[in-house]
């Protein structure tokens, strides 16, 4: 995944690669950014005992150089939600700001005792998944059969559903077969470039009935016997990740 940098100032964007980068390790995550600067971002939060509280701040927060603080897309963006042993021990949980980098005060009212963990905070920001994907397949006449097996319990008028349904059934046979090939950067562009073959394939060999229902065209015969087509997406999207507040 790749996310902004700095968002206040978009001459820093660079070019999104194809493949998309989302690391988890300790509970924290880290991503790339948009900037040619092959900097990182993480999102964590490590903890700070003081009397009768505990602060958790990311441990990257000021940082300026290749390892950077992944900021909120706004203040509301970050949710604090304390544990049951924490509401137990009474805890309150407040949230501060310096600019968009939150610093996570929860207060008892005695010291808390070691190891608690205090919950969890989720932060939303703003990021791209870069999708990229292509396919093609063969003999697409031979595969007339596998559908319309696949589709003849359900009668001559499908669901719009169904007959996806049954085309993946076919692709897959297919894919065995050598006859369709799928290659993709990564498990989502796999899964998007997969989606958008059977939207192809279901606007070739089925026609529409009804807005929810379709039927197998007449004129199948003349499929083409070969469809390839490359796809991608980079569109800007909100999103969440939960860290969990520990004390260390």
């Amino acid at each position: 995944m790749k996310v902004s940098l700095i968002d206040s100032m978009p001459e820093l964007r660079g070019s999104v690669p194809n493949m998309a980068t989302e690391t988890s390790s300790d509970g924290g995550y880290s991503y790339d950014s948009f900037t040619p600067l092959n900097a990182k971002l993480y999102l964590d939060f490590r903890s700070l005992k003081e009397p009768n509280s505990l602060v958790f701040t990311n441990p990257y927060a000021g940082s300026s150089r290749d390892k950077m603080e992944l900021l909120p897309v706004d203040k509301n963006a970050v949710i604090v939600l304390l544990s049951d042993a924490a509401k137990q021990l009474k805890a309150q949980a407040h949230t501060e700001f310096s600019g968009l980098s939150p610093r996570i005060v929860v207060t008892f009212p005695a010291d808390p005792p070691p190891g608690l963990n205090v919950g969890a905070t989720t932060l939303g920001f703003i990021g791209v998944w870069p999708l990229h994907g292509k396919y093609e397949c063969v003999n697409l006449p031979s595969w007339v059969p596998c559908v319309r097996y696949s589709t003849e319990p359900f009668g001559p008028i499908v669901s719009r559903y169904s007959a996806l349904r049954c085309l993946k059934i076919c692709l897959d046979e297919q894919a065995k077969l050598g006859n369709a090939l799928i290659e993709a950067s990564d498990p989502r562009s796999i899964e998007y470039t997969t989606d958008m073959l059977l939207e192809d394939l279901f606007e070739l060999m089925f026609e529409s009935v009804t807005a929810r229902t379709v039927r197998l065209k007449s004129n199948t015969a003349d499929l083409p016997s070969r469809l390839k087509n490359t796809y991608d997406s980079v569109q800007e999207n909100l999103f969440i990740r939960s860290v969990q507040l520990l004390e260390y």
